[in-house]
């Protein structure tokens, strides 16, 4: 039986001596977090153990877990031993969550010999593999998913990040199908994407969108979320969103987090009134662009000179908001003045200190 391990234990590769750190060893029954420069192999040799001597602790929360047996094998039979204690699981390309009285359900149906999977309980468990016997029906394939080809850019590689998260999706506002998909965005960067499926445990007849999503949390991301409906050929974008968090499980089957409001492209150019106008010193401006345009955002004093240029350069139609921070500046009248294609418009500032 594996004792608690209270501290994490990680070691570096040095070129010329090798691994060194505070794990010297590895096993069978821990997942391991591997960051390598190129592909490779890890072959392990020996005699193939007794899933059933091998008695695996869990404790209240997430656990990273190794998968003892030879073959693979369904994953409410791989976990049975913890019976409802189970809350999530996942590796690193899927999920699956436990519904109390219907079991297991989600993107990971089977688990693998060779994969490492963090599993989420509720108190305490012991978990025991079965022993499963070769099953063609279960040989794992490395899948490739051929996109339609108007989302075939929205692609992304979990091997690029060291974090990852869960969010079960709905669209609330049209209706979908399989062939749909929904995939989460950090600006134009695609960080997971999901196809539509049926929920098997709910009366209602409608589908979810299990999404794997990924970050390396170098700074606080935002996730946004596309829409491809494929009977439509159109990708729709949607306003909610949500900040990625470390090993993040947002809804499930029976409350998804759900999409519903629609982003639409203005139809004209304008530059919102200033809030907060008077200000001190911080004051935001909005403007809107029907289509991509070369944009200037200028700060003027009442003498007429130039305090800050905001924006000066290409934009993308849409939305937008630059913030201007007058701290340095000296009480009195200033002016924003907006140049967008043949669009001008100028509007007035007060600062008050």
């Amino acid at each position: 039986m594996r004792g608690k391990e209270t501290l994490p234990h990680f070691s570096f590769l040095h070129a010329d001596f090798g691994w060194y750190g505070s794990l010297d060893t590895i096993n069978n029954m821990d997942m391991y977090q591997l960051d390598v420069l190129n592909g490779g192999i890890i072959a392990f040799t020996g005699y193939p153990v007794d899933p059933s001597s091998i008695t695996i602790h869990l404790t209240d929360g997430w656990n990273w877990i190794g998968y003892i047996p030879q073959n693979s094998g369904a994953i409410d039979l791989a976990l049975n031993t913890i019976g409802d204690s189970g809350i999530f699981i996942k590796n690193q390309t899927a999920s699956a969550e436990y519904y109390d009285g219907f079991g297991w359900y989600g993107g990971l149906d089977n688990m693998y010999p060779g994969d490492g999977y963090q599993l989420q309980i509720t108190g305490e468990a012991d978990l025991v593999y079965p022993n499963f016997e070769a099953d063609d029906d279960l040989t794992r394939t490395k899948e490739v998913k051929i996109l339609p080809a108007t989302i075939s850019e929205w692609m992304v590689n979990p091997h690029a990040y060291e974090f990852n998260g869960a969010i079960t999706l709905s669209i609330e506002n049209r209706e979908d199908s399989p062939g749909d998909y929904i995939a989460a965005f950090v600006g134009d960067e695609c960080r997971g994407i999901a196809e539509y499926v049926d929920f098997p445990f709910d009366d209602e007849d409608k589908g979810i969108y299990i999404l794997m999503v990924y970050s390396n949390m170098d700074e606080e991301e935002e996730l946004t979320f596309k829409y491809y409906n494929g009977a439509g050929d159109v990708v729709i974008d949607y306003t909610e969103s949500i900040e990625f968090t470390l090993d993040m499980v947002v809804g499930d089957g029976f409350k998804p987090f759900s999409l519903s409001r629609e982003f639409m492209f203005p139809t004209e150019y304008s530059l919102s009134a200033a809030y907060p106008n008077p200000f001190n010193p911080v004051t935001t401006l909005n403007f809107t662009i029907p289509i991509d345009s070369e944009v200037s955002l200028t700060i003027y004093n009442m003498q007429g000179r130039e305090v800050s240029n905001l924006i000066s350069g290409n934009v993308k139609a849409g939305y937008h908001s630059a913030v201007w921070n007058a701290n340095s500046q000296a009480s009195g009248l200033y002016f924003v003045k907006i140049i967008a294609g043949e669009y001008i418009s100028i509007q007035k500032l007060m600062l008050v200190k």
